[in-house]
C-alpha cells in the first residue's frame, strides 16, 4: 500500500480593486485659468448611479452572503479616495454597501494613493501626502486604518517599497510580471530586502486575468472546476495566489 500524498497548501487571496475618475467636461485651450468648474458632474453622477446599481450593489450583496455563509473566506477591499468621495456625494446607499460588508469582520481594506495615481513616481511629497490622506478618509468612514498598501497599477520598485514601509505599512501588493519577478517564483511571500518585516505580494498574472478577460469568453469558455485545478495545480508545496 502507498502512502497517500498530504495535499498542498494554497493560500488565495482575493483582492478587488474599485476606482472611479470625475470626468472633464469639454474645454477649449482657452478655458484652462479662466473657469473653476473642470467637471463634468452631471456625468459624474449618471456613471456613479449606474455602475452601483449594476455592479456595485449586487456584488457586495453577493459577496456579504458569501463571507457570512463561510467564515474562511476572507477579501480585500482597495478603494480609491475619488471613488469615496463620488459614492458619498452620488450614491450614498452603495457607500453604506461597502460599510457593511467590511462590517463582516471578513474584509480589509487596503491604502493607495486617494486620486489613484502616478504620485509614486515623483520625487517630491505629494505620494506621501495622498497615503497619508486616503489612509485617513478610510478611518473616517470605515473605522479601519490600512496596514497594507497597493499602489496604482500595482506598480513596484525597491525604492516605492522602501517609502511605504516607513510609512508604517506591513506589506504590499504589486504585480507578479517579468521586470518585477526576475525569474522569482510569483506564489511565495518575499521581504523587502531593507526592511525584515515588510511583506510583498505578487499578482497572479496568468490567474486574474482568466476571471478579468477570459471567463465567459466563447474562444477560451472554462469551468469553475478547470479554475480550481489550475489552483491547485500552481507549483510548490505551499503557494501564495493573489487574484
Amino acid at each position: 500500500m502507498r502512502q497517500s500524498q498530504a495535499p498542498k497548501e494554497r493560500h488565495v487571496i482575493l483582492y478587488f480593486q474599485v476606482h472611479q475618475p470625475r470626468r472633464l467636461r469639454k474645454l477649449g485651450f482657452l478655458d484652462i485659468g479662466h473657469t473653476g468648474d473642470y467637471f463634468d458632474e452631471q456625468l459624474n453622477k449618471d456613471i456613479i448611479s449606474r455602475v452601483s446599481q449594476n455592479c456595485y450593489l449586487p456584488t457586495n450583496k453577493m459577496l456579504r452572503k458569501v463571507v457570512e455563509k463561510l467564515p474562511n473566506v476572507k477579501l480585500c477591499f482597495s478603494l480609491s479616495g475619488v471613488l469615496v468621495d463620488q459614492l458619498e456625494k452620488y450614491a450614498p446607499e452603495t457607500l453604506q454597501s461597502f460599510k457593511n460588508l467590511t462590517s463582516t469582520g471578513s474584509v480589509e481594506l487596503l491604502s493607495e494613493t486617494y486620486y489613484h495615481s502616478l504620485s509614486s513616481l515623483t520625487p517630491n511629497e505629494e505620494f506621501i501626502i495622498q497615503v497619508q490622506a486616503h489612509r485617513q478618509l478610510m478611518q473616517h468612514h470605515f473605522g479601519l486604518y490600512p496596514e497594507v498598501f497597493r499602489n496604482t497599477e500595482l506598480i513596484y520598485s525597491n525604492s516605492i517599497g522602501s517609502k511605504v514601509a516607513q510609512l508604517g505599512f506591513k506589506g504590499i501588493v504589486c504585480d507578479g510580471n517579468g521586470r518585477t519577478l526576475n525569474g522569482k517564483d510569483p506564489y511565495q511571500l518575499y521581504k523587502h530586502s531593507s526592511h525584515d518585516r515588510f511583506n510583498i505580494l505578487l499578482r497572479s498574472n496568468r490567474l486574474s486575468d482568466d476571471i478579468a478577460f477570459r471567463f465567459g469568453n466563447d474562444n477560451t469558455r472554462f469551468t469553475v472546476d478547470d479554475y480550481c485545478r489550475w489552483i491547485e495545480e500552481v507549483p510548490g508545496e505551499e503557494s501564495v495566489v493573489t487574484l
